[in-house]
């Protein structure tokens, strides 16, 4: 680049002439060149996840709470525990009254944990009111519970069902 108040040759990046300190000529011409558009897009990445987190937002906080979470069986809790669940479905009680807790972390009976792991009391709960509902007796349900979930308990007394309605779906004995 030369020096307009000098003629000397001088840096190109330089602003003023290192001999005489005059103000060098700027390097970009002063008509503008075509505009080019850069799309920022993080900057538009980062504007679409806020507006979707804030549509989730006003989802979440605008959503009916008014009814009662599903169960997974309809007329049937199985997080119900103690005397609830035993006033509400005798025959759950009594068959769950046979076993621990299955979950591998707790020692509490089946009747009265509030286990909700995988393979806990309220699976094993749940599972005990199908068998129940699908015409099975208690004494049986105890086995299957047994061999699928095991955990009985050792050394209580057996438990009666002689207080207990016959089911519809099973033949009564003619004497």
């Amino acid at each position: 680049m030369k020096c307009p108040s000098c003629g000397r040759h001088a840096s190109p990046r330089a602003k003023f002439c290192e001999y005489c300190g005059g103000l060098l000529a700027p390097r970009h011409s002063a008509t503008p060149g075509p505009v080019t558009r850069s799309t920022n897009w993080p900057l538009l990445i980062a504007v679409l996840l806020g507006g979707l987190l804030l549509g989730a937002g006003i989802m979440y906080a605008t959503r009916d709470q008014s009814q009662p979470a599903p169960v997974a069986t309809a007329g049937f809790d199985p997080t119900l525990r103690g005397a609830p669940l035993a006033s509400a479905f005798p025959e759950v009680f009594q068959v769950a009254a046979e076993f621990i807790c299955p979950c591998g972390t707790c020692t509490d009976g089946l009747e009265g944990c509030d286990c909700v792991m995988v393979k806990g009391a309220s699976e094993v709960r749940r599972f005990i009111y199908e068998n129940l509902q699908a015409g099975h007796r208690p004494p049986h349900v105890i086995e299957m519970v047994a061999a699928k979930y095991g955990y009985r308990k050792r050394g209580g007394p057996p438990i009666s069902f002689e207080n207990l309605p016959p089911a519809s779906s099973e033949p009564t004995a003619k004497q």
